[in-house]
């Protein structure tokens, strides 16, 4: 990882001293932001997003907490082995501490240090009997000094009170709490305030620096004070932790979303209206402003320089839910004016300054410039930005109007040139913009419609052909819309031209002249498939000859279009629809080549829910090749081809749990080709490879974060020049004890080898037999099913077929009719279904197969559930194999199952008209669970 695009807005720290730094957090990620070199140190330690955030008092130590599965707490030194406590260097960041599963493993809310900086308190995250805890740190201990449960609803924040030691205090959205830690008797009270209880929502608290006092914000805009002393006594003070409301005052006008002290003289809060006020501590108004118009104010962090000169306020450093990081800070110093004594009000007027700026919904489109080191990202805060990944700097930025969610963003494609970019919206609506300045392209617009109005629902797929004149979307509907770029004549009115973007067009327009230009134009739309599609390819196609689309989806289909015959008369034309697979479901697909000057070929290459990559000849679409593809991480989302140095090609991946990868391609099946790192704390949205530079970038999603990671290439070459070409890897796999070519599998495989060469010269034969190094491709299937791997008739000749023209791929135009020992392993583990069959697996087989059942509806919708003692009639599973998949005859069904059933009483070769789930799976088919 080498760049965090994006933070959380809740968790923004600044640190003076020697290097100016922002401590904040992106994702799972802390990052320590040089604002003086503008370079970044990441902390990586954490699985799961970071919720909690705390900076000591002398800026040394920092503290970071998750929540989730495994959850920690991290200590880490930004000044490890000195004393100088201004000497803040981001690089030599170190974690000293790390406290494994808090509070029970549910993970840590909030926390922060002591005033002296001994002793860490945490609030958790627990669903019900809410702790919190009191952490010796800087001990091996991995258990709290001291924990109590919360006698209250759950409490979202914490504060430390640092004008006395080891008194802090949390709230909720209807209780505020105060506690105390007697460190002599390691006892932890907890208290409750008196105040005259009414209907208020908490949303924030504070302690008021030296004065020992404390107040808490509201959802209404008011400030709830607690003093320590009683309000109908306010000579006496109350004892350490209690405290009392003794006033409410409105402060804002609408939910107050931060309250904090600095400088031990001023209160400064910020409302949900985006205002930041400054108070005196008698809450008198000294400074607002209300022009960040950023969205609601998330936290503000203050600077070490004054804001104004006749008061001590600080620099302040607003950071917004619309993840904007802001610095309102004093102009500079005009040194021509400051000689001759001309001062003026402006001069003395706080600037606004960007100092971050990021995606502050969930990230749905990510795209890279195909000429240029750009990248574009969008989702559901409907804005655009683009971003220099070389400089980091944002270049470029839109915000579209998205009342209620309705104008998403979910998709984004860059043209072949780079000149344009596609936008599709959650409405159906696609639109194309100008790179440069993401302003509309000129186009007819009729009545208030701009854009091309393709579908009724999210456009999740934008793709442009090679020579830029199409441009195919797919939406939430799996329908395939083309738009063409085409010259179209325009009218001009008297005075102006009203047909660019955004400009209605009259019914009936006064004409002056007519002329050309080149739009976009909807050509149609087709619903070509039933099942969501994951990915749209145009193959290469020479001078002349027509363009073509393919569009692959999860119903295990590929369509494919012919556009040079496609127009706004006749439609798309759709040349085929084949399906490609039996069993499991394309999940990403991208198109890969090779060039041979025998036999060049283009594939479409799809990674599916089983875990396979498998290969298919773009003009036959016949399955060419299959590997094992990374396993880890759950199922991949996401594949590309990624182009690394020389003529070395790599295949980047994403999978729905966290990882990104890297894998060598075209691939083999060894999984030691194959590297990969957990990207984001849940499943990863987007992954693209850099036309510029060796990086891929990643987005999480829902974390609204977007990583850069740089390829080391040479980091894989070496573990693939290790293990990578060796056979041990895939003996590993057929026998993970590690007992290679002595484990007992291996010597029954090397058995069915041998014999099916005895089998294949004739088993009558009495004279010499000769023994080879490889059998005939024809006695594949039998091995296969003595292994126990029973494919169906179509694997098995995917099987031979991927053998048989092996070195058709590899430029030699010639068939193979033999394998050898070793590529059969490697044919076995690749072709085997990774893991077993799950009985939820077999469930939903046998509810389709009881929907199918003679005088049910017509089945409709998703599949159902079935209960263990549910009725399924045998006319249901005999019409379920008859008509699904490779269908089977009466005949074929009445014969399997009287083989499988010969010996088995009560049915002794007979299936029973009717039988339960349960009966099904361990009785019919003697199946046990491998739990």
């Amino acid at each position: 990882l080498c760049w965090a695009f994006g933070f959380n807005p809740q968790n923004v720290h600044l640190i003076t001293g020697k290097h100016k730094t922002l401590f904040y957090t992106s994702a799972h990620t802390g990052v320590l932001y040089d604002l003086n070199t503008k370079k970044q140190r990441l902390l990586l330690g954490h699985c799961h997003e970071i919720t909690a955030t705390s900076v000591c008092r002398n800026k040394r130590f920092l503290v970071t907490g998750d929540i989730g599965d495994k959850a920690v707490l991290i200590v880490w030194d930004m000044r490890p082995g000195t004393k100088d406590h201004d000497n803040v260097n981001p690089v030599d960041t170190l974690p000293i501490k790390t406290i494994f599963e808090p509070h029970g493993g549910f993970g840590t809310l909030q926390c922060d240090f002591t005033p002296d900086q001994k002793y860490l308190v945490s609030l958790g995250a627990e669903p019900v009997h809410q702790t919190i805890c009191i952490w010796d740190w800087t001990t091996a201990a991995n258990k709290p000094l001291q924990q109590i449960v919360i006698d209250a609803s759950p409490q979202h924040v914490l504060r430390i009170n640092y004008s006395e030691q080891y008194e802090f205090m949390t709230n909720g959205k209807d209780q505020v709490l105060f506690y105390v830690y007697d460190k002599e008797t390691n006892k932890l009270e907890q208290h409750k305030p008196n105040w005259t209880e009414r209907q208020v929502e908490f949303t924030t608290s504070c302690f008021l620096g030296s004065t020992g006092n404390a107040c808490s914000g509201t959802s209404t805009g008011e400030l709830i004070y607690w003093s320590n002393t009683e309000l109908n006594n306010l000579s006496a003070k109350l004892p350490k932790g209690h405290r009392a409301s003794t006033k409410s005052i409105k402060l804002h006008s609408s939910s107050l979303r931060h309250v904090s002290c600095a400088s031990d003289k001023y209160i400064v809060t910020g409302g949900q209206e985006g205002f930041v006020k400054v108070f005196d501590m008698n809450f008198r108004i000294l400074y607002w402003c209300e022009k960040l118009q950023s969205g609601p104010i998330s936290s503000i962090s203050f600077s070490n320089e004054h804001l104004f000169d006749d008061l001590m306020l600080p620099e302040l450093y607003v950071a917004t839910s619309h993840c904007s990081l802001m610095l309102i800070h004093r102009p500079p110093l005009d040194k021509t004016k400051h000689e001759k004594h001309q001062f003026s009000y402006a001069d003395s007027v706080p600037l606004i300054t960007q100092v971050l700026k990021g995606q502050h919904d969930t990230i749905r489109a990510l795209v890279t410039h195909p000429e240029l080191p750009l990248v574009a990202v969008a989702g559901d805060a409907s804005v655009i930005q683009i971003w220099d990944y070389n400089t980091k700097q944002l270049i470029q930025t839109r915000q579209f109007d998205n009342e209620d969610k309705k104008q998403c963003i979910y998709s984004l494609a860059f043209s072949t040139a780079g000149h344009s970019i596609a936008v599709g919206f959650s409405n159906g609506i696609v639109r194309v913009l100008d790179s440069s300045t993401l302003q509309d392209l000129p186009q007819t617009v009729y009545g208030n419609l701009l854009g091309y109005k393709v579908g009724n629902v999210p456009v999740h797929k934008l793709q442009f052909s090679n020579d830029g004149s199409y441009l195919a979307s797919a939406d939430h509907e799996h329908i395939v819309s083309i738009l063409h770029k085409e010259t179209v004549k325009v009218k001009q009115e008297e005075e102006e031209d009203p047909l660019f973007s955004g400009k209605k067009v009259d019914k009936k327009p006064r004409i002056k002249s007519a002329k050309q230009r080149i739009e976009w134009v909807l050509l149609g739309r087709a619903k070509s498939h039933f099942g969501a599609i994951v990915s749209l390819l145009y193959p290469k196609t020479n001078a002349g000859e027509s363009v073509r689309l393919f569009s692959v989806s999860q119903d295990r289909h590929v369509a494919e279009y012919d556009l040079s015959a496609s127009d706004t008369k006749r439609g798309i034309a759709v040349m085929s629809i084949r399906r490609i697979e039996q069993i499991y479901r394309p999940m990403a697909a991208f198109l890969s080549e090779k060039q041979h000057q025998v036999h060049p070929e283009e594939f479409i290459t799809c990674v599916n829910n089983g875990y396979k990559i498998r290969s298919y000849a773009a003009q036959t679409r016949l399955c060419r090749k299959t590997v094992l593809g990374p396993t880890f991480g759950n199922l991949v989302n996401q594949i590309d081809i990624y182009q690394g140095q020389g003529e070395q090609q790599f295949a980047c991946f994403s999978t729905q749990q966290n990882y990104i990868g890297l894998l060598k391609f075209p691939s083999d099946g060894n999984p030691y080709n194959c590297t990969g790192v957990l990207a984001h704390p849940r499943e990863v949205s987007n992954l693209i490879s850099c036309k510029k530079g060796p990086y891929l970038i990643s987005c999480g999603g829902s974390d609204s974060s977007m990583h850069m990671w740089y390829v080391n290439q040479q980091s894989l070459e070496a573990q693939i020049s290790l293990f990578g070409d060796r056979m041990e890897a895939f003996l590993n796999m057929l026998d993970p004890s590690g007992e290679q070519e002595q484990s007992p599998i291996y010597q029954e495989f090397e058995d069915y080898f041998y014999y099916a060469q005895l089998k294949h010269q004739g088993e009558d034969r009495f004279d010499e037999r000769l023994v080879q190094d490889t059998v005939p491709l024809t006695s594949v299937p039998s091995i296969m099913q003595a292994m126990g791997f029973y494919g169906s008739s179509q694997e098995m000749d995917d099987m031979i077929n991927e053998v048989k023209y092996s070195r058709f791929a590899q430029g030699q135009g010639e068939e193979v009719e033999s394998i050898s020992f070793p590529d059969l392993i490697k044919l076995y583990l690749n072709h085997r279904p990774f893991g077993h069959v799950q009985k939820e697996e077999l469930e939903t087989a046998l509810s389709h197969a009881r929907r199918l059942e003679a005088g049910r509806p017509t089945p409709v919708g998703p599949v159902t559930k079935l209960d263990q003692n549910q009725i399924i009639r045998s006319e249901g599973l005999i019409a379920l194999l008859q008509q699904y998949g490779e269908s089977m005859s009466l005949e074929q069904i009445e014969q399997q199952f009287q083989q499988l059933l010969f010996h088995e009483s009560p049915y002794f070769g007979q299936l029973p008209s009717k039988f339960t789930t349960k009966e099904y799976i361990e009785d019919l088919m003697g199946m046990q669970s491998s739990e």
